[in-house]
C-alpha cells in the first residue's frame, strides 16, 4: 500500500481572461464569493463546502505498470469475509432541500432506482432556503415543503444534516459559533427535530450536527484562533442533549469532517463527544484537480479505504464497548466544482465508485457510506432532468444484488481486475469484476465448489450499460472491457 498525505490546496481556481481587473482576492476558500455579489447563479449550493483536504500519493508506479492482459479470478463461496453493512451503498441528496427539484416523477424514480438504505439530506444552501434570516430560526413552510414532498422507498432511511448555525450566531465572522450563542444553536437544532418528528410526525431517525466545521475549528482557523477540537465537541454535545430531550429515540452524529486526516483532532473530538455520538462522520475526496491519471485516481480509492480503517480502529479504542457507527458520508473524485472533471459523470466515475465501495466493504468498522450526490450538473448520479449517469447503475446493482455476506474473491492480477463476491440472504450468489486497467482483460473464473451455470449480467463501460443473460461465465473465458464494471447474479428470472 502506498503511503498517503493530506494536501491543503490554496491555489485559486483558474477563470477565463477578460478585460480589466476590479480586484484580486487571495483565499484558501474556493467557495468564496464577494459579500456584495447578487449573482446567485454562481452560487453552487450543491457543491462540497471547504473539502480541500484531498488524498495524494507520495509515490506510485500506476502509470508504469506492465500489466498482463489476462486475469484469473478465484471465488471461495464457503469462506466468509463478513457481512456487508446495508447502508454501505448509500447516497446524498442535495436536491431535497428545494421542493421544486423533487416535485415530479424524475427524483422519486431516481431514488427508487438507486435503492439507498440511508439517504443523507445535506446542502450548503440549507441556511439560504430552510432558515428564516429575520428570526434566526427555521422557515417551517420550506422545511415542510421539502420533507412532505419527498417520496422515499420503504426501505430507505433519511438522515438530516444540520449544516451550520444562522449567520448572526457568528458575529465576528471567524467561522465559529459565538460562545454566548451555543445554547441558541442547541435550541435551533432541537427545534428542527421537534418540527419534523413531533409536529410533522416523520420519525426521522438519523440526525447530523454541522458539516465540515472542522475547517474553522482546527484545519484553517481564522482571526488568530488556535485549533480547538474540544470547542466543536462542546457545542455538539450541547446540541445533541437538546435534541434528545425532544426525541430520545433519534440517532445523532457528526462532525462530518472534511477528511479522515489528520486523525489526532478527529480523535480528540470523539473523546469529548463520545457519550453523545451514535455515529462519527467524515468525508474524503480523491483530488482537487483534474490532472491526475485514471490509475492514480483508482489507487486513491484503496487509500481512502485504508485511511478509513485507521480512523475506525482508533475511534473504536475511544468508544470502548459503546455501540456506534462510522460513516464516510461524502465522497467523489474531485471536491472542486469549478474544475471540469468529466470522470465524475462517465464510466470512469462508476469504476471509482465501485472500487471504493468494494474496498470499504472490507473495512469492518465502516457502517455507512454516502456518495456525493443524487442529481445536479457536476456530481449527480443523474442530471437535473433525471437522465441516469453511469455511476447510478453501480448503486442500483450493488443494492439490488450485493447485500449479504461477502466471500473470499481474489485476482492474480489485482492491479488490473478487482473482484467482489457475495452470498445473498435468499441463498443466491452474486459477483462483480472491475477492470481498472487501460487494457481489455481476458477473464478466467474459478470456484472451489459447484457453481450454477445460469447467471445474468450487466456491464458499465464507455458505451453505456449492457445487460445480458442467461449466460454461463464459469464455463468459458470472456473479455472485460477497459475501465468497466461488470455485475453477475443468479435470479429466478431476468430482472435488471
Amino acid at each position: 500500500m502506498n503511503s498517503a498525505i493530506v494536501s491543503y490546496s490554496s491555489r485559486p481556481p483558474s477563470t477565463p481572461r477578460k478585460g480589466g481587473i476590479d480586484a484580486v482576492v487571495v483565499t484558501a476558500d474556493l467557495n468564496w464569493e464577494p459579500s456584495s455579489s447578487n449573482n446567485t447563479s454562481r452560487r453552487q449550493f450543491d457543491a462540497p463546502d471547504a473539502a480541500n483536504a484531498t488524498v495524494q500519493l507520495t509515490s506510485s508506479d500506476s502509470n508504469d505498470r506492465n500489466l498482463a492482459a489476462e486475469s484469473e479470478i478465484s471465488i471461495d463461496w464457503q469462506t466468509s469475509w463478513g457481512p456487508i453493512h446495508e447502508d454501505l451503498y448509500s447516497i446524498n441528496t442535495s436536491a431535497m432541500v428545494i421542493k421544486d427539484r423533487i416535485d415530479g416523477p424524475e427524483w422519486p424514480a431516481l431514488i427508487e432506482y438507486l435503492q439507498p438504505r440511508l439517504l443523507r439530506l445535506h446542502s450548503s444552501g440549507q441556511n439560504k432556503i430552510w432558515v428564516n434570516d429575520t428570526k434566526d430560526g427555521w422557515n417551517y413552510q420550506k422545511v415542510k415543503e421539502s420533507i412532505m414532498t419527498a417520496q422515499l422507498p420503504e426501505n430507505c432511511k433519511l438522515m438530516i444534516n444540520i449544516y451550520r448555525w444562522p449567520d448572526s450566531f457568528d458575529a465576528d465572522e471567524d467561522g465559529r459559533l459565538d460562545k454566548h450563542r451555543i445554547d441558541d444553536f442547541a435550541d435551533f437544532c432541537a427545534d428542527l427535530v421537534r418540527y419534523v418528528n413531533i409536529e410533522l410526525k416523520q420519525d426521522v431517525e438519523y440526525w447530523e450536527v454541522t458539516n465540515e466545521r472542522d475547517f474553522a475549528y482546527w484545519r484553517a482557523p481564522k482571526a488568530n484562533n488556535a485549533p480547538d477540537p474540544q470547542a466543536l465537541a462542546d457545542l455538539y454535545n450541547r446540541a445533541a442533549n437538546a435534541m434528545r430531550r425532544v426525541d430520545p429515540s433519534i440517532k445523532i452524529g457528526g462532525p462530518a469532517a472534511c477528511s479522515p486526516l489528520p486523525i489526532a483532532p478527529l480523535i480528540e473530538f470523539a473523546e469529548h463527544a463520545k457519550d453523545n455520538l451514535d455515529f462519527f462522520s467524515f468525508h474524503a475526496y480523491a483530488s482537487g484537480n483534474n490532472s491526475e491519471s485514471d490509475q492514480v485516481i483508482y489507487d486513491k480509492a484503496a487509500i481512502i479505504a485504508e485511511q478509513s480503517r485507521d480512523l475506525a480502529d482508533q475511534l473504536q479504542q475511544v468508544m470502548g464497548d459503546r455501540t456506534f457507527g462510522v460513516h464516510l458520508n461524502e465522497y467523489n473524485i474531485c471536491y472542486n466544482w469549478r474544475i471540469p472533471e468529466p470522470r465524475m459523470r462517465n464510466h470512469k466515475g462508476a469504476v471509482f465508485d465501485a472500487l471504493l465501495l468494494i474496498h470499504l466493504s472490507r473495512v469492518s468498522g465502516i457502517t455507512a457510506a454516502n456518495a456525493w450526490n443524487d442529481t445536479e450538473p457536476t456530481y449527480g448520479k443523474a442530471d437535473r432532468e433525471g437522465n441516469l449517469r453511469p455511476g447510478a447503475h453501480v448503486y442500483h446493482y450493488l443494492n439490488e444484488y450485493f447485500q449479504g455476506d461477502q466471500v473470499a474473491a481474489q485476482s492474480n492480477n489485482p492491479d488490473a481486475v478487482v473482484p467482489f463476491a457475495v452470498n445473498r440472504p435468499d441463498g443466491t450468489q452474486s459477483f462483480a469484476l472491475v477492470n481498472r486497467s487501460g487494457i481489455e482483460q481476458m477473464i478466467t473464473l474459478k470456484a472451489n465448489s459447484d457453481t450454477p451455470s445460469t447467471w445474468y449480467s450487466a456491464t458499465i463501460d464507455a458505451d453505456g450499460l449492457h445487460q445480458s443473460g442467461p449466460i454461463a461465465p464459469f464455463s468459458h473465458t470472456f473479455d472485460l472491457p477497459v475501465d468497466s464494471v461488470r455485475f453477475f447474479w443468479q435470479a429466478a428470472k431476468y430482472n435488471p
